[in-house]
């Protein structure tokens, strides 16, 4: 009794086994994995984002007429065409994403071993849809073999694959092949697909699949989470998102830097900035190690984060121009909260031109001349003892803003050149203006001409930016125009919007830094206090977006009939038949689906994060789901 109870439990643990979940990316995966992408439960991760807000809004009646039209333009060109050559529905296959989806592209020895290349390998895992899978798979096979296709069976350790042949002018949609094989053609891949429990398995090279299935069962080398760079932004954050990715940039960055090296390249001249071995040191990738994004969505909002995996004492190049000190980087109390969109960067801008010379410098030695000769000559004329770069750089400080107001117009034409004004705090801006003024005579006519004026007392300065050619002999002159107040070189296209500043106006409205909900949703992108700070309002951008579309959609496709987009919109009866932007109703019924959205860094000394959050609408939060 006693060995028949054992026996039982044996087959119980054995099935239990075969049909556990598929093990994570870092268990499963090998550790020269160059790139992953996982859902890790799609379940979840769909429900969680038919709750938000832009969902809410494509299911609601008030955008049905536009939503329907669309959809049906989807069904006919492309899902049902589709559907026909593949014999197959694909709601039907949508059915199985339940557990942990995820693509990865494994290094199999590439690019130590000669003649490997990387391999790829998608895993799915159905969870209770066993069965149906079962019965796609085996569709599938009959699809394939009906279609003239040679379907070859194979055993992977225990499970049954199958293996189909497919040319490269398929993969890229190309219509005319017969699906066998032509004489000099090696330009296709082995697609195997095959079950193991609940789990889909689909790659291009057996090795990669047979270790996969090994690591799945408990017996294989070394994993993905051995690799100290994927597991650095697990820690960080990135495995307890709803869907990742990673990319293991080092080993990439290398073989790049070993083609250079293999190819020598020219020391002077522009084919000296154009030599990789140049570049990617002077720019500082050549120690970027790794690349990630990650995303989730929950009942309070939507957050993102990209984040580079490059050592603190590593970061040189772009990364030491760029990257701010850990400083108060929120909206000052003058930013009003009617504006569209607010960035400060808290970048010490001294050390940012000391870093740009230094790689310049290294990519193009002869730089370093023209660039001396212009700071010891620039100004001479005028006073013998001036010194360019002191007035200039010695006056930089660690503060940059720019700030964007609403619209006053809402057309495609106001939308593309929203007026802009940005402000760079310095410790003397009447200085730093003044130095901008006597560099203006380097210029190329007719920028050279400079146009001074007052404003409250303070000196503006315009430059006359180059004619578009195709505005015609008698359109305006547009002008550049910068000027300094309240510890600001302020600059902006806009002139009425840079006198504004300069007279120290009250803002309209309450400061932004009073916004309902912002200080809240700072945090989910680490504060205001990291050196880098964003404001987006999404409300504002998405009336104007739509109100412009709705006037001009026209001009839209005038910019893509040039591009393979323009070219399926002329075969599909043009972006009307697609996406009609006069069915959808006014703003105001669907102003509640839009709030806001706010950015920031986090500085770590392994990596650093470029993180978004898009708090749900108050409005959005308590409407019933659709």
């Amino acid at each position: 009794m006693n060995l028949r109870i054992s026996w039982l439990t044996c087959a119980v643990c054995l099935g239990s086994a075969l049909h556990a979940a598929v093990s994570s990316p870092d268990r499963l995966l090998p550790g020269d994995t160059l790139a992953v992408f996982s859902v890790p439960d799609c379940a979840a991760a769909g429900s969680a984002w038919k709750d938000q807000a832009l969902v809410r809004l494509w299911n609601d009646p008030a955008v049905r007429p536009f939503r329907e039209k669309f959809e049906h333009q989807w069904r006919q060109e492309v899902a049902g065409p589709l559907e026909e050559r593949l014999g197959l529905r694909l709601a039907d296959q949508l059915e199985l994403f339940r557990g942990q989806l995820t693509f990865a592209v494994v290094g199999n020895g590439w690019p130590q071993a000669i003649g490997k290349k990387p391999g790829w390998l998608l895993v799915l895992d159905t969870r209770d849809r066993e069965a149906q899978l079962t019965a796609r798979l085996a569709a599938w096979k009959t699809n394939l073999t009906e279609a003239g296709r040679k379907v070859l069976p194979e055993k992977i350790r225990e499970s049954e694959f199958s293996v189909v042949s497919l040319h490269r002018d398929e993969l890229a949609g190309t219509p005319g092949t017969d699906g066998g094989s032509r004489a000099g053609d090696d330009e296709g891949i082995e697609v195997w697909f095959g079950q193991s429990g609940s789990v889909l398995w689909l790659g291009d090279q057996r090795q990669v699949l047979e270790e996969a299935l090994a690591r799945q069962a408990g017996n294989a080398g070394p994993a993905l989470k051995s690799n100290p760079d994927f597991a650095s932004a697990l820690e960080a954050g990135m495995g307890s998102a709803q869907a990742y990715g990673w990319v293991h940039l080092q080993p990439l960055v290398r073989f790049a830097s070993s083609l250079a090296a293999a190819s020598g390249g020219s020391d002077d001249g522009a084919m000296g900035l154009l030599d990789p071995s140049k570049l990617l040191p002077a720019l500082g990738l050549q120690d970027l190690r790794s690349l990630s994004f990650s995303m989730s969505s929950s009942t309070g909002g939507m957050t993102a984060e990209l984040r580079m995996g490059i050592p603190e004492s590593s970061r040189t190049g772009l990364f030491k121009m760029l990257l701010p000190g850990r400083k108060p980087a929120g909206p000052p109390a003058f930013v009003s909260s009617e504006i569209t969109r607010f960035q400060r960067l808290r970048v010490d801008l001294k050390e940012s031109w000391s870093a740009l010379e230094g790689t310049v410098y290294s990519i193009l030695p002869t730089a370093r001349s023209v660039v001396e000769l212009m700071f010891q000559s620039v100004g001479k004329d005028q006073d013998p003892n001036y010194d360019l770069r002191r007035e200039l750089i010695g006056n930089l400080g660690d503060d940059v803003m720019v700030l964007e107001p609403r619209p006053t117009t809402n057309t495609l034409d106001s939308l593309d050149s929203a007026p802009t004004l940005i402000l760079i705090g310095t410790a003397s801006p009447d200085k730093v203006a003044g130095a901008l003024r006597t560099l203006s005579a380097l210029l190329p006519p007719p920028m050279n001409l400079l146009r001074e004026r007052e404003v409250a007392g303070r000196k503006v300065y315009s430059l006359a930016l180059p004619g578009d050619d195709g505005a015609g002999a008698g359109a305006p002159t547009k002008w550049f125009s910068f000027g300094a107040g309240a510890g600001y070189l302020a600059l902006s296209g806009d002139s009425g919007l840079l006198e504004e500043f300069l007279r120290g106006s009250d803002p309209q409205g309450k400061p932004l830094s009073e916004l309902d909900g912002l200080q809240e949703a700072a945090v989910h992108v680490g504060g205001m206090d990291t050196g880098w700070f964003g404001y987006e309002d999404d409300r504002a951008v998405a009336q104007s977006m739509i109100e412009a579309l709705k006037r001009d959609a026209g001009s839209i496709e005038g910019m893509l009939a040039f591009t393979p987009a323009g070219e399926v919109l002329e075969k599909s009866g043009g972006l009307k038949a697609w996406a009609d932007f006069t069915l959808l109703p006014p703003f105001e019924q669907i102003a509640g689906y839009f709030h806001f959205t706010v950015y920031g860094l986090d500085l770590r000394a392994e990596d650093f994060s470029y993180r978004m959050f898009s708090p749900t609408p108050p409005t959005a939060a308590h409407s019933p789901s659709r």
